[in-house]
């Protein structure tokens, strides 16, 4: 999910690419690697795994400029495993709660908000 791997070659105005598979990665020094699947599974809205991606607005202000917006590409492959985990495991409360994390994670490496 890093920005510097994010650059693939992609249409115009499709958003920064983000693997959420390696959300987890600028963040060592807590579980951030517990918040992919949930993640996933509230973009889904199921419990029906597969890898796909899905666009998402972003809008990030600061208190002295102006609205930047833009949109990010989540994609998500191969957490299949992770993700039937996930869903025998946790209520959907902390499917939710775990979920919002995963996206905190995300929006704090979006070059948006640098």
């Amino acid at each position: 999910m890093t920005v510097e791997n994010a650059k693939e070659a992609r249409a115009p105005n499709q958003g920064e690419l983000i693997e959420i598979a390696e959300l987890h990665l600028p963040h060592p020094q807590i579980r951030a690697e517990d918040w992919r699947a949930p993640l996933v599974r509230r973009l889904l809205g199921s419990d029906k795994y597969e890898d796909g991606e899905q666009p998402m607005g972003d809008s990030f202000r600061v208190e002295t400029a102006s609205t930047v917006e833009g949109t990010l590409l989540l994609r998500w492959r191969g957490l299949r495993k992770d993700f039937s985990k996930c869903c025998k495991t946790y209520q959907d409360s902390v499917i939710t709660e775990f979920a919002t994390l995963g996206l905190a994670c995300i929006l704090d490496c979006s070059p948006l908000s640098k």
